[in-house]
């Protein structure tokens, strides 16, 4: 059975604590899609000073990692660890454990929270301390396990490597929770089957002042990653109106990865839309399969939305003109008649 350690970037050390109220993770690794640091916050606490923390992965035979990814067998476990250094000068308590990834509505990567147990991923690591106590200046290396269940199926799962803060050491006071994490991908060999699918598609296309003008339409899109692997989608939508007529096409969307059994939320517009009645979308997404490795592999899914646009400005003028060009034709005939029916020359 083969292990392989996936090479990243370089890690970005520095995560910092606040006493606000928590949000979603803050992540100490580099932002892969976007090649540059993410996940660093820093406000002050209650005596005035930051509580400032590090994460790394422990060092190994291979390149610097900037998290983990492995490829494993169902069954197989490996052995790492993870590298907290505590940049304050105060001492500080820290939480360490997992929890399973999630792609949210908007297309972020997160964790579950704190009192969410995990299902995935964060159920397969197992630490040798969940809590840690650091003095300034202070490194510690967390050993921990990665055992994939033998019943497990192929595919990509996702989770994190967590450290919180528990409480101030200098005062013992109870901070609000703030996370620090590294990211952690396991793929299971085997077959991948990469699947996805459009959930809900709506769209909209008011009309403006102008009559004659064109219009935006504004679509909704969901997209369920339904199979194993994470996927990179590409979506392009086409909009017409009533039997097809006057197709007009959005910009290409390309978003960033959806990891397995996530649902994202998009919204694309498409400019240069006459809404004469109806206009109907047509949504085409092809996604591509990333991970460990890299797969080659893709998925495509196809999606449609209809909806009523009337053009109320276009027939607001035709309800103004209408009755004054039927009145002008009414007289014109008027007029003519008269000239027939006049008496007969002597």
């Amino acid at each position: 059975m083969t292990l392989r350690l996936t090479a990243l970037l370089a890690p970005v050390l520095l995560g910092m604590l606040s006493a606000s109220p928590a949000g979603p993770v803050a992540w100490a690794d580099t932002d892969i899609a976007a090649g540059a640091p993410s996940g660093a916050t820093q406000t002050a606490d209650d005596e005035g000073d930051s509580l400032t923390w590090g994460l790394a992965p422990a060092p190994g035979d291979g390149p610097e990692r900037a998290n983990y990814a492995y490829t494993l067998d169902p069954g197989q476990s490996v052995g790492d660890g993870i590298v907290v250094t505590n940049r304050s000068s105060r001492a500080i308590d820290l939480d360490v454990y997992a929890r399973d990834a999630l792609t949210t509505a908007d297309g972020n990567l997160d964790l579950q929270p704190a009192a969410e147990q995990p299902t995935g991923l964060g159920t397969w690591i197992a630490f040798e301390t969940s809590t840690i106590h650091l003095e300034p200046g202070e490194s510690t290396t967390v050993a921990f396990t990665v055992a994939v269940p033998p019943e497990v199926g192929p595919g990509d799962y996702g989770g994190g490597i967590v450290t919180s803060v528990v409480a101030d050491a200098a005062t013992g006071a109870v901070t609000v929770d703030r996370r620090l994490a590294l990211r952690a991908f396991v793929r299971v060999n085997g077959e991948l089957s990469p699947a996805l699918e459009v959930r809900e598609a709506t769209v909209a296309a008011p009309s403006g002042i102008n009559p004659f003008a064109t219009t935006a339409a504004k679509t909704r899109i969901a997209i369920a990653n339904t199979g194993n692997a994470r996927l990179v989608p590409t979506v392009n939508v086409e909009v017409t109106g009533p039997f097809g007529w006057l197709a007009a096409a959005g910009p290409t969307w390309v978003g960033e990865e959806i990891l397995p059994g996530s649902v994202i939320v998009q919204e694309i517009e498409v400019p240069g839309v006459r809404a004469l009645g109806r206009v109907n979308a047509r949504i085409a997404i092809t996604a591509a399969a990333v991970g460990v490795g890299g797969t080659g592999l893709t998925a495509q899914a196809t999606g449609r939305a209809a909806a009523w646009a009337i053009p109320w400005s276009l027939l607001a003028v035709i309800a103004a003109v209408g009755p004054c060009a039927w009145w002008l034709a009414r007289c014109g005939g008027v007029k003519g008649r008269v000239k027939r029916t006049g008496a007969p020359p002597p």
